[in-house]
């Protein structure tokens, strides 16, 4: 019995400090669980059908960040922290900024005999190189502001085709973009590229970092407290 007892008493201080050291790596794991992510997470609900926002997440440790609402678009990129519950978005000013400024690429093809002249207009994003649906085309008289024709832009291709009739002046407009106006040749078919820029585009810099409690996180989803008066912001991989 004398010797049941040593053994136990000189065995409780060696699980006591096996059970320390067991205790300290496991919230050594847990506190660094999940400190880097990979995909792009974007706002999973329905509260906001005039805004939302996407997260790139980089393995590296950097990301990309979009927020685009009825007047216009917030980007940015950064590197990313996560730990003590929270996920830290830390911005830095870009090198260079993107094309703002509109352009348009033109070919011009000859009638064939009783050919009508006809156009067609395909829109694109300059920044994003994506092409835009739901776009306005106006085809105009110039000399008295007369419409001749209008469509808008197919949602997959960012493309329409116009008769062209007497028009000479052709119009691109949609919301958060800036508005264009090019002449055109009533006697030639034409295929028109239109590289639109964004009416507005704020550059996300330092002093516009973010932090954001966490509640749950994996590859799958996020779920982010962005502001304190509301509850917690589903964010799901789109990869998922």
């Amino acid at each position: 019995m004398d010797t049941e007892k040593k053994v136990t008493s000189l065995l409780k201080p060696l699980l006591m400090k096996f059970w320390f050291i067991l205790i300290f790596i496991l919230s050594a794991v847990l506190a660094n669980a999940q400190t880097r992510l990979d995909g792009e997470y974007c706002r999973n609900d329905n509260g906001f059908r005039y805004s939302t926002d996407c997260i790139k997440f980089n393995p590296n440790g950097t990301f990309k960040y979009e927020r685009s609402h009825c007047t216009g678009t917030d980007k940015g990129r950064g590197k990313y922290i996560i730990e003590n519950g929270m996920l830290e978005l830390n911005f830095y000013l870009l090198d260079s900024i993107p094309n703002k400024t509109s352009k348009i690429e033109m070919k011009q093809y000859d009638l064939a005999e009783n050919e009508d002249a006809s156009i067609k207009v395909t829109v694109i994003d300059i920044i994003d190189s994506i092409e835009i649906g739901f776009v306005h085309i106006d085809l105009q008289d110039s000399s008295n502001n007369t419409q001749i024709n209008k469509a808008t832009t197919d949602t997959l291709n960012g493309t329409v085709n116009l008769k062209t009739g007497e028009a000479n002046q052709l119009i691109v407009y949609y919301i958060g973009y800036k508005k264009l106006k090019t002449p055109i040749p009533n006697n030639k078919n034409i295929e028109l590229t239109v590289y639109l820029a964004r009416d507005w585009v704020e550059y996300l810099s330092e002093e516009d970092s973010m932090s954001f409690p966490i509640k749950k996180i994996d590859e799958e989803k996020l779920l982010l407290k962005r502001y304190d008066y509301m509850d917690y912001i589903n964010y799901k991989n789109i990869a998922h």
